[in-house]
């Protein structure tokens, strides 16, 4: 699958509908390799997840098969847990009871999986994730309030766990890199010129 369809995804951008439609059965045929590529696939066409993509994938949020709403799901991981995921997984999770494993699932959608830089990058990406999770509390829908408090706790533990991990990571490779460089000889060791 190529990263780029540059002029075919211009023709395809205006059919989302049918290519949801087909991405479906793809699904529907191969449940446990579809990430890889239809999910590819669908990304490729549509890299910013764009409105029409997102009307054709909540006509499968709220039907009576559940692999309906696991399409959905599966679909929305190849976009790397971008923010602009977040309104289609709401209805999502409206969509379910609280304790049904595609909640789960759906927290594993949302979690930020694409590069970062620095020390402290994931960390600040799980900040990002849950200052947006947190907003999620003010939707009109139960179940996403319950699934913003519950979720935004558990964000709330993972990013002092990984505050903690690139803390020490970091003071690991000042000691190695203290350790490693060579001592400067002292002012009365030094050779005259």
């Amino acid at each position: 699958m190529p990263y780029r369809l540059r002029r075919l995804s211009v023709a395809l951008a205006n059919a989302a509908v049918p290519i949801v439609r087909s991405t479906r059965e793809w699904y529907a045929a191969q449940p446990d390799f579809f990430s890889y590529y239809g999910g590819k696939f669908t990304k490729t066409v549509f890299p910013d997840f764009s409105g029409p993509l997102e009307e054709a994938l909540r006509a499968y949020i709220g039907t009576d098969d559940p692999q309906d709403v696991r399409f959905v799901l599966e679909t929305m991981r190849a976009y790397s847990g971008e923010p602009f995921l977040h309104p289609v997984a709401k209805d999502v999770i409206a969509s379910l009871p609280a304790d049904d494993s595609l909640v789960e699932f759906a927290e594993l959608v949302l979690q930020p999986t694409g590069v970062t830089s620095g020390e402290f990058g994931f960390v600040n990406r799980l900040k990002q994730l849950r200052a947006a999770i947190v907003l999620w509390s003010d939707d009109d829908r139960e179940p996403v309030k319950a699934f913003a408090a519950r979720y935004g706790g558990q964000l709330e533990n993972e990013i002092r766990s990984e505050q903690r991990r690139s803390e020490e990571r970091a003071a690991l490779h000042r000691l190695e890199y203290e350790r490693a460089a060579p001592e400067a000889p002292a002012a009365d060791e030094r050779p005259a010129a």
